[in-house]
């Protein structure tokens, strides 16, 4: 898809982030977190985006 889902909480188990990512989050982020880490997860998950979308273009061709 053309959206990647960030979940953000102040829950860090294991179990929690499992669950997040088995269910389709592309990141986890616990609080309390620097702005500098939400920069590089938004931005990870823009270039997994964009590369997914090269990756279908090049697939359709």
């Amino acid at each position: 898809p053309d959206i990647g889902v960030i979940i953000m909480t102040g829950f860090g188990d294991t179990y929690t982030v499992k669950d997040a990512l088995l269910l389709g989050a592309d990141e986890y982020i616990t609080k309390p977190f620097k702005s500098y880490e939400i920069s590089l997860i938004v931005e990870r998950a823009y270039w997994r985006i964009l590369s997914n979308k090269e990756k279908s273009t090049q697939g359709s061709k």
